[in-house]
């Protein structure tokens, strides 16, 4: 036989679950008993004791779901090795490719009519390569410039060679010999020779006793004229501080012959100069010459005229503009007459200006 005894029991009911949990944790509401069991035979264990109130069975242990463990990570696919091979090949060819593109095509620029064209005539410089090319001998700035100008259509800059100045090494690398490749190179070079080789004094002299009397100009290449019709003007207007014609005395800007002299409907009086590497120099709107004549040979800063305004009419006409000297400068390239822009060798040669009294 068991005898059971109830007692009060007033632990949380999570002291009933064998859970550990807060000791702070409230009390349970409600009430739970407890009961021992007294037997008289220890062999004699009871199951069920019939007659105990339902509420006094304990509840089941509410499940507790497990604690989530350390996650796996996916495991990676294989690096597709064939993919990155095909894009790493494919990315050196476009690479390549461009690069043999670009080269065909900077040589491509170089060709039979190079020097008919619009960019060659406007022979456009920075005043950075003007400055170098102040510095370069006169028998090399002709090529020089013409370097300068071809990498001014290939868009990008030309490193320097560390050895300055050097007829075998202009440029690093191999710049000039990737354009000394194309057959037109050597009538290239030729035409730019023709250009700056002869050049050394600025057209106009300074005046020793007036410090005033000054001339400016600027680069009017192909800007719009209207006598005889819209045409470009192919030259550089030496404009006079002081509007008095015949006051500027007119040097020679090189070495020469004088090819040609007279009228002229736009260019009034002029005078044109044959250099020796095949130029033309043209001078004009000429109040007066000096005593010269076709055929006859002038040196650099002799004396070739006075600037005035005349021309733009029937010969002897003047004052349908202000005092000043046209420059224009030709080549003949195939025996076709061809002018180029003279405001960038203006610009070179602008600190080499003769002095005399006026």
């Amino acid at each position: 036989m068991a005898e059971v005894f109830y007692e009060r029991d007033e632990r949380p009911l999570d002291d009933h679950l064998g859970i550990l949990g807060n000791k702070n944790r409230q009390k349970s509401s409600s009430y739970r008993y407890r009961f021992r069991y007294h037997f008289r035979h220890r062999s004699h264990v009871p199951f069920h004791f019939p007659g105990i109130p339902k509420i006094l069975k304990f509840p089941k242990p509410p499940k507790f779901s497990k604690p989530p463990g350390p996650q796996k990570l996916p495991k990676l696919s294989k690096p597709p090795y064939f993919l990155l091979l095909s894009l790493f090949t494919a990315a050196f060819f476009i690479v390549v490719g461009a690069d043999y593109a670009s080269s065909l095509g900077r040589k491509n620029l170089l060709n039979d009519q190079t020097l008919f064209s619009n960019e060659f005539r406007r022979h456009r410089l920075s005043e950075k390569e003007i400055t170098e090319l102040r510095e370069f001998p006169t028998e090399k700035r002709g090529e020089a410039a013409g370097l300068y100008i071809l990498d001014h259509w290939n868009g990008r800059k030309v490193k320097r060679n560390a050895v300055p100045f050097s007829s075998s090494s202009l440029f690093a690398g191999n710049t000039k010999q990737m354009w000394k490749d194309r057959p037109a190179w050597e009538s290239f070079q030729k035409a730019c020779e023709a250009i700056w080789n002869d050049v050394v004094y600025f057209p106009v002299p300074v005046s020793d006793t007036h410090k005033d009397y000054t001339v400016s100009y600027v680069d009017s290449w192909l800007s719009q004229r209207t006598f005889g019709g819209k045409r470009g003007h192919e030259g550089t207007d030496l404009m006079a501080s002081e509007d008095r014609p015949g006051l500027y005395p007119v040097v020679s800007m090189t070495d020469g012959t004088v090819a040609s002299k007279g009228w002229l409907p736009k260019g009034g009086y002029r005078l044109g100069i044959l250099s020796p590497s095949g130029g033309y120099f043209y001078y004009a709107h000429l109040d007066s010459y000096a005593a010269l004549e076709e055929g006859d040979t002038v040196s650099a800063g002799d004396i070739l005229g006075f600037m005035g305004d005349s021309g733009y009419g029937p010969e002897g006409t003047t004052g349908m503009f202000a005092t000043h000297l046209h420059v224009g400068i030709y080549i003949y390239p195939e025996e076709k007459e061809t002018s180029v822009n003279p405001y960038w060798i203006l610009r070179m040669i602008e600190e080499k200006k003769l002095s005399c009294s006026f």
